[in-house]
């Protein structure tokens, strides 16, 4: 049988000192690299039936079957030093990424001089074609497909190392990443994720909002799944990572199997994600007036929202110390007349004595179920679905009840320090 494809030998991985890759081409294809991220033409280098190796190289191919049809692949090769970590590695036209017009993450030409650079390239929503390898820590290479790409985040963008959201797309090729880029959870496929540089922690722990995250997902609560990785971009090392899931229509439809058409996503105080707004707008807009010592107004919250839910992602939220606990709130639910709005323990990069060494002195009960007169970080809208909670006594003595089971089992010292031990190691 005739060979229908390009064979490099090794494929690309961890091969320490590795001087050359056997290229093995079949008769009729012609096979053009870049070492740049520049996407190759038939303007580019040709490979005969080898490549030279000189320390860490990501190749970037296209090749031309015997029919001319051109395909696109990369192949990246680290010769430096062993990893344990999964790698993750980005080939992209350096014009894409660090270009001062068109770089995704360049200071561009029309940026604020001070913090965070508002209006700086990487705060816009640009996204770019990339390749894309994931390497597992047995080095075999599992994916290597082309994909889209985008600075993720909000003020860490700023970050020098900042936050990538990573597409599958059909105009790329696959419009899915066909793996399971997290093995503890049930999905072997997935529309996008997030490499994430720890947002705000970026320069201190790193772990802040994976510690948090980690440390309440046996709790039933919806939080994002984490993998560390390190991550290459043409070749250069660019730091270790934290893959996430991406919180959005897909996250929900995989661990819910709801339609993406029949769900709702909001964030921030009134903010729409996905879908329409209007069923959480009548809702909190009655909100105020409800007395939860009568029956029926009892009666309507409970139908509007998970209150056992929202009560466990208060509890988590004043656990952490989450600083940014105002802002970084997604809540979600089906499109369903009976469905109840739920919570997702998101972003808590900001949260565990963030804010200095005597941080953790501050109340965060008193900061997340009272009413403050300040626009941050614990504005009034903020907390007023737990102040209407707490004024019912057989609420409020199930919210104690709640935060008393988790202080003995979730949240107890021993276990709060061994996670610390796992993810620092």
């Amino acid at each position: 049988m005739a060979q229908d494809s390009v064979v490099f030998t090794p494929e690309g991985g961890v091969h320490i000192g590795l001087k050359e890759v056997k290229v093995d081409i079949p008769e009729g294809f012609k096979v053009y690299y870049t070492k740049d991220g520049t996407p190759p033409s038939s303007a580019n280098y040709r490979v005969k039936n080898s490549l030279n190796i000189y320390g860490n190289t990501a190749f970037r191919f296209a090749i031309y079957d015997d029919k001319g049809k051109k395909s696109y692949q990369s192949q990246s090769y680290f010769t430096e030093r062993e990893h344990t970590l999964p790698i993750v590695s980005i080939t992209i036209d350096t014009l894409d990424f660090l270009d001062s017009l068109q770089g995704i993450y360049a200071m561009g030409c029309c940026a604020d001089t001070v913090d965070p650079y508002m209006g700086a390239n990487f705060w816009k929503d640009w996204e770019k074609p990339i390749h894309f390898e994931l390497i597992e820590t047995n080095n075999k290479q599992v994916l290597n497909q082309q994909a889209g790409i985008k600075i993720f985040g909000g003020y860490s963008v700023s970050m020098p190392q900042k936050s990538f959201a990573v597409y599958a797309r059909s105009k790329y090729g696959d419009k899915r990443f066909r793996y399971p880029l997290m093995p503890q959870l049930p999905f072997d496929k997935y529309k996008n994720f997030i490499l994430r540089n720890a947002g705000g922690d970026m320069l201190m722990s790193h772990i802040r909002d994976v510690y948090a995250t980690q440390l309440v997902k046996n709790t039933g609560i919806d939080y994002q799944e984490y993998r560390p990785v390190s991550v290459y971009i043409n070749g250069q090392y660019w730091g270790k990572y934290n893959l996430r899931e991406k919180i959005n229509e897909h996250y929900i439809n995989a661990h819910y199997g709801y339609d993406k058409d029949s769900i709702i996503i909001m964030r921030h105080r009134r903010e729409p994600q996905h879908g329409s707004t209007r069923d959480y707008e009548i809702f909190i807009s009655k909100v105020p007036k409800l007395d939860l010592n009568k029956k029926e107004d009892l009666s309507y919250m409970d139908r509007k929202m998970d209150i056992k839910n929202y009560m466990l992602y208060n509890a988590c939220e004043v656990y952490t110390g989450n600083k940014d606990a105002g802002g970084n709130i997604r809540y979600y639910k089906h499109t369903s007349d009976t469905a109840k709005w739920r919570w997702i323990f998101y972003d808590l990069d900001m949260g565990l004595n963030y804010d200095g060494a005597e941080g953790y002195k501050r109340n965060s009960i008193t900061d997340f179920t009272t009413l403050k007169v300040e626009k941050w970080p614990n504005p009034p809208w903020s907390t007023l679905i737990i102040r209407k909670i707490l004024d019912n006594d057989s609420l409020k003595y199930m919210y104690i009840n709640q935060f008393s089971d988790l202080l003995n089992t979730t949240f107890t010292a021993d276990r709060a320090l061994q996670l610390i031990d796992t993810l620092e190691a």
